[in-house]
């Protein structure tokens, strides 16, 4: 009776080792498919973008990362716009300047 109890109590704890190993597998495998990988892709679209390419195609699928990713467009279209207007006030005042003289 001795034996048979503690090859039970074996096989249970082998079976909990089990369940335990496949529980930490299926939620690594869950978080690195809804969080690993779409921060790795809103990364690269960060590099894209601060080098200069604004094109639209931020990651999609999670909702969190799809609002980073255009606030992100939105704020470098800004800067942008902004690196323009400066350039343009420049050049005005570039060209002001020489009709003073």
């Amino acid at each position: 009776m001795d034996s048979s109890l503690l090859a039970l109590r074996w096989k249970m704890v082998a079976f909990c080792l089990m369940i335990l190993i496949l529980s930490v597998g299926g939620v690594s495998a869950l978080l690195r498919q809804n969080l690993l990988v779409p921060i790795d892709q809103l990364l690269d679209y960060v590099k894209k973008v601060s080098g200069g390419d604004l094109d639209n195609n931020f990651p999609k699928g999670v909702r969190e990362v799809e609002i980073l990713g255009q606030t992100f467009l939105d704020m470098a279209d800004e800067k942008h716009l902004a690196k323009t207007a400066l350039k343009k006030i420049k050049k005005a005042g570039k060209t002001t300047e020489g009709e003073d003289e």
